[in-house]
């Protein structure tokens, strides 16, 4: 092995080992959590659907905390690591910690908090894939302004669509929304009412739309600042592509006869 390769085997080795036991730690939360809930439901002070709720939302957790190494792993790339790791700890975030361990009945802003971190988060992710799709631009001005609006536009279409999802998924499967968990009072005629004044209505949207927004304004003011300033910056978010060889110069791919 040349010298100069050995110093980045390292580097990629450790990182490979953070990422693994970031993994590893997520996977064996999820077990506890899953250990607490059983030890609930046997005491009987947890409901049968509540239970299997809890359980979707773990296997939905596990996926999702390993989807993004699947991804990398299928598609030959690294995505810078503070993503790598951050990605799947909003996921146990907003999965986990909100639903198996029950956080979003103890704090009722812990929606709202995801969303700012969503829209934080993805902003920077844009920023990434926009990075990675914009190489062949010239560096400058021109490409931090087109990457930032491939940014906030990404971020703002994925709010929408998570909204959507909610909705979705309040109206097809109810007993699988996080709004379940605020039921106060059902009523005879199969209708319930929520102790969360803002429930599942317009407002409630407004507000998840809003820390959206407040997330993206707070990457454009730190991140954002950061990178008009000093454009070579961007490099920070770019995604790294593995496991591409390429042919020899000069070869061809059929051996001519």
């Amino acid at each position: 092995m040349p010298e100069q390769e050995k110093p980045m085997r390292f580097l990629t080795q450790k990182r490979n080992l953070i990422s693994l036991s970031v993994w590893c730690a997520l996977v064996l939360a999820l077990l506890v959590g899953i250990t607490l809930n059983a030890v609930a439901f046997a005491n009987g002070s947890m409901k049968d659907s509540e239970v299997f709720r809890r359980l979707w939302y773990t296997l939905l957790c596990f996926v999702a905390i390993s989807a993004v190494f699947v991804a990398e792993k299928l598609l030959r790339v690294r995505l810078p690591l503070f993503l790598e790791l951050s990605l799947p700890l909003f996921a146990f975030a907003a999965l986990a910690v909100g639903t198996v361990f029950g956080l979003y009945s103890v704090l009722d802003s812990w929606d709202k908090i995801l969303h700012a971190l969503f829209a934080f988060l993805f902003t920077a992710l844009g920023c990434s894939l926009a990075e990675f799709f914009l190489r062949g631009m010239p560096d400058g001005m021109r490409k931090i302004i087109f990457t930032l609006l491939f940014a906030v536009g990404f971020t703002l279409m994925l709010g929408c669509l998570w909204e959507l999802l909610e909705f979705l998924v309040a109206q097809i499967i109810p007993s699988l929304s996080p709004i379940w968990q605020k039921v106060f009072q059902y009523l005879p005629n199969g209708t319930y009412i929520l102790n969360d004044p803002n429930g599942a209505a317009l407002s409630d949207l407004i507000w998840d739309m809003a820390c959206n927004c407040f997330g993206v304004l707070a990457f454009l003011c730190t991140f954002g600042f950061a990178l008009l300033s000093v454009p070579k910056r961007l490099s920070l978010f770019a995604v790294e592509s593995v496991g591409w060889k390429k042919a020899p110069s000069g070869t061809s791919a059929k051996k001519e006869t």
